[in-house]
């Protein structure tokens, strides 16, 4: 399997959300939901509820992982960077996930480069 066995899996970010902080929406995060999020270039994640959370959420995304970013409100992660299907050349990606894990939708970026390489949440989400 793709990063897993007898291969390094470098960081591509390591992401908090402060659940004292006060959100905008009338879609607060979840008490089950995740609020530290770790993720690997390789394309998956391990979405914790706490630090020594011993059943963490694991994502594959599928994808190669710049960038992952919560929104205000910590229900969402927007997970940015690439993905090649078929063999063929890489295509800028955003995809987002409830803080549970669960893929909501993913959203293709055009561009010469074919990655995106960061994001930002407007202050509203």
């Amino acid at each position: 399997m793709r990063g897993i066995q007898g291969s390094e899996m470098p960081l591509a970010a390591l992401e908090w959300y402060d659940h004292n902080k006060q959100g905008f929406s009338y879609e607060d995060a979840s008490e089950n939901g995740s609020c530290l999020v770790v993720a690997y270039q390789c394309g998956r994640m391990q979405m914790m509820r706490k630090i020594d959370d011993n059943k963490p959420y694991l994502v594959d995304t599928g994808m190669f992982i710049k960038c992952c970013k919560w929104n205000p409100n910590g229900n969402v992660l927007a997970v940015c960077g690439s993905i090649s299907e078929n063999g063929g050349d890489p295509k800028g990606v955003i995809q987002f996930y409830s803080s549970k894990g669960q893929h909501l939708r993913s959203l293709r970026v055009p561009g010469q480069s074919g990655i995106v390489n960061a994001i930002a949440w407007e202050g509203f989400g």
